[in-house]
């Protein structure tokens, strides 16, 4: 992670759990920056503005988006990307006020088990793929594409074979290193040179010295406005670091640690943590900043998503101009105070694409089924 000067991290307190439904002020609107971090662009200069209030159609297969996309990016130039589990990446580029889409070519792909997509500082694609035996095909499980040769290059370094189970995410960070979570083996990669190769910067298991599968996967980390990081673990449950990533302590949570998976962030920097049902009935909780957990998932009881044994939220959104938002396995929701949420599929034809959704500097980004791309850009 990169350097934050922040205070040590300090043993976890236990939260006083209520399950009111108390909700946190309303969110400034003064703090545009995204929860992880990351490096986001602009939309290009050829693309006209979302209609304010509704989802704007970029992509379906009139314009080349031929499939459903299960993982979607958007890169510093404004390309967006999509690719779904076992199928094609495709590259979206600006035209007019919609986009173009095409396939990228194959070659060098050795595993199309996709479990993640990202982008590097030069707006090039990053695969991550599930292992053999947990639906990937080869033991190599991160690749950049290479425009100029028109290939995917296999990452070097601790890859093969590092995530025995799964890649989770890709992080681009403010400084151009990519950093990679996954699991079994609950490691965090980074790479400083676009993703041709990588290095362990922290590993669970080891920084613990507790045995292989202690802690399980990485489902999701992010990084608040404020630099705070929470990382959401299998077998551990959550675990924060306030030096920048350099170690971590327990987030205590009411029922077992298992099953963990979203972590979000409001833009006052109060943490959005999802868990699956089977383990609480709370889906999503927010913890104040006096370290408090109320229930924040006020407006979801009727969705899909609860009804299923591993139907989490892994990817909790900071849009820039400071909403939240999710996408299950039925639809996309947003939540203006951290806690209530309201179905927002306004403009939208199908069904959302759970947790393909991602934003840049002033937009957000969102996949839906059968297979089209929109973008909404607030209002």
């Amino acid at each position: 992670m990169l350097a934050v000067a922040l205070p040590a991290c300090k043993a976890a307190e236990r939260p006083v759990v209520s399950d009111s439904g108390s909700t946190a002020p309303a969110r400034s609107t003064a703090d545009k920056a995204l929860a992880s971090g990351s490096t986001r662009a602009a939309p290009p200069s050829g693309a006209a503005p979302t209609p304010a209030g509704s989802w704007a159609l970029l992509g379906d297969a009139s314009n080349g988006l031929v499939a459903v996309t299960e993982h979607i990016q958007i890169a510093p130039n404004g390309t967006i990307y999509g690719t779904q589990f076992h199928g094609d990446v495709f590259r979206g580029t600006a035209s007019g006020d919609r986009f173009t889409f095409e396939k990228l070519p194959g070659a060098g792909l050795t595993n199309n088990g996709y479990s993640a997509l990202g982008v590097n500082a030069r707006s090039e694609p990053l695969i991550g793929c599930w292992a053999k035996g947990h639906g990937g095909n080869d033991d190599q499980q991160l690749f950049r594409f290479d425009p100029g040769k028109g290939e995917w290059i296999a990452s070097k370094g601790l890859s093969p074979g590092r995530y025995n189970r799964g890649v989770s995410a890709f992080h681009l960070e403010k400084d151009g290193s990519i950093l990679v979570i996954g699991g079994y083996s609950p490691s965090v990669l980074q790479s400083k040179d676009g993703g041709d190769s990588y290095a362990l910067i922290y590993d669970f298991n080891t920084a613990n010295k507790v045995s292989v599968g202690s802690y399980g996967h990485i489902f999701s980390m992010e990084r608040s406005p404020t630099g705070e990081i929470i990382a959401g673990i299998e077998v551990k449950g959550f675990q924060r670091s306030l030096d920048g990533g350099v170690s971590y302590s327990p987030l205590e949570m009411p029922g077992p640690p298992s099953n963990t998976y979203g972590v979000g962030f409001t833009a006052e920097g109060e943490a959005l943590l999802s868990r699956n049902y089977n383990v609480n009935p709370i889906r999503i909780y927010r913890r104040t900043r006096d370290g408090q957990l109320v229930k924040a998932d006020l407006g979801l009881e009727g969705d899909d998503f609860n009804h299923r044994p591993r139907g989490g939220v892994y990817t909790i959104l900071l849009a820039p101009w400071g909403e939240n938002f999710i996408s299950t396995f039925t639809a996309i929701y947003r939540s203006k105070n951290g806690g209530r949420w309201e179905k927002f599929m306004h403009g939208i034809e199908g069904t959302a694409s759970p947790n393909a959704i991602t934003a840049d500097a002033r937009c957000i980004y969102a996949a839906v089924k059968p297979g089209a791309i929109y973008r909404y850009c607030g209002g």
